[in-house]
Order: C-alpha cells, then sequence, then structure tokens
C-alpha cells in the first residue's frame, strides 16, 4: 500500500516525540550537562520563536518543530524553566562550580 497522505496538520512518521523533562531527571545531570542544555535550549527557542514569527515561511522551522510548533515551543520552554530553577537552586545552595 502506498502512503499517500504527507501531510504535516496530523502527527505520523514524520514528527519526532517531545522530551519532557521532570525534576529528578534533571537533579541527576552534572553541573557542565546542566549548562549544556540550557544553552541549547535557549538557541532551540530562539530559532523556533522566529520561525513562529512567520508562519507562512516553512523554511524558518526545523523538521522536528512539525507538526504541531506551537505546542512544541511552549513544551520546550517548560523544559528549559526547570533547567533553570535547578541550576539557581544549586546557585543558593553553593554547589555550582
Amino acid at each position: 500500500m502506498k502512503y499517500k497522505d504527507l501531510s504535516f496538520t496530523k502527527a505520523s512518521r514524520f514528527s519526532r516525540p517531545e522530551w519532557v523533562r521532570t525534576e529528578e531527571s534533571v537533579m541527576a545531570l552534572s553541573d557542565g550537562s546542566l549548562q549544556i542544555m540550557i544553552n541549547v535550549d535557549r538557541h532551540g527557542l530562539k530559532r523556533l520563536e522566529k520561525a513562529l514569527k512567520t508562519p507562512d515561511d516553512i523554511r524558518g522551522f526545523s523538521h522536528y518543530d512539525l507538526p504541531y510548533p506551537a505546542e512544541r515551543y511552549e513544551r520546550r520552554k517548560a523544559n528549559l524553566e526547570i533547567a533553570l530553577a535547578e541550576r539557581e537552586r544549586r546557585k543558593e545552595e553553593g554547589r555550582w562550580h
């Protein structure tokens, strides 16, 4: 059977599952890994925010932003906030190097 519907409006074989971070998983990271995760997330959010400002231009989106870029933006923003909160907690405790 030939696959005919290549639409990005539905979750399909083209979509990638979105990671959901928990406070426990972020607490288990080393300081270096946490900082790298924060930097990568910030860069990705900036890029996706620019793409959402011009939704008619598909070139601004990466393949893993589709099919639901606005929902993925919100999830990634929440993931970044969890990581930033963990970094601040470590700084307050004096464990941040």
